[in-house]
């Protein structure tokens, strides 16, 4: 039990969020077009290597009795406009943290996929997010990449390095252990 290939089939999902163009709504906290009170334009724009592969326009208008994102874009020939309601929630310690309402489900969520020039949830697209559909060697292979960051972000002293460094280490020790395991049972041979 719990071999190669023995877990759930993903037929459902069509691909992952981080693959697809989308509208995060953290994004826009962060570069300052959430902004209380006023009207805020712009551009988002994602690319792949290098090349332009979509971009939208945007208002923001946070008013008390309005709160809105409209969007703007074209999707193969055709000019695409979407009104999508937000709610600002207020936090524990001050502050809001805003959400966008599903223009299709009426979820409320942060982050909104655009899929055939349709604006919708991650849900409504069926789309999982890249960790789910992992197995164990992408895992392993994935804490290798994060414990490497966070050593070259912060290098810090002392015990604090040395937990770092052993972490690393033994991430990447599982990791070969695994791939050389894997390489020898499907392949017959090591790399």
């Amino acid at each position: 039990m719990g071999g190669y290939s023995s877990g759930r089939y993903r037929t459902r999902n069509r691909g992952s969020v981080e693959a697809a163009c989308r509208i995060d709504i953290r994004y826009l906290r962060r570069v300052g077009a959430l902004r209380e009170g006023g009207s805020t334009t712009g551009t988002l724009r994602w690319s792949l290597h290098g090349r332009e592969t979509g971009s939208v326009g945007y208002v923001v208008t946070l008013k008390p009795d309005d709160r809105h994102l409209a969007v703007t874009f074209s999707h193969k020939g055709e000019n695409h406009r979407h009104v999508i309601r937000l709610e600002a929630v207020p936090m524990r310690f001050g502050g809001f943290r805003y959400y966008a309402f599903c223009p299709r489900w009426g979820r409320r969520c942060e982050v909104l996929p655009i899929i055939g020039g349709v604006i919708a949830c991650r849900q409504f697209h069926r789309l999982a997010y890249a960790s789910q559909s992992m197995d164990r060697l992408g895992r392993l292979r994935e804490n290798v990449e994060r414990c490497e960051k966070q050593f070259r972000q912060r290098p810090r002293r002392g015990a604090n390095r040395r937990r770092l460094l052993a972490a690393w280490h033994s991430a990447e020790q599982a990791f070969e252990g695994l791939f050389a395991t894997e390489g020898l049972r499907r392949f017959g041979r090591y790399f």
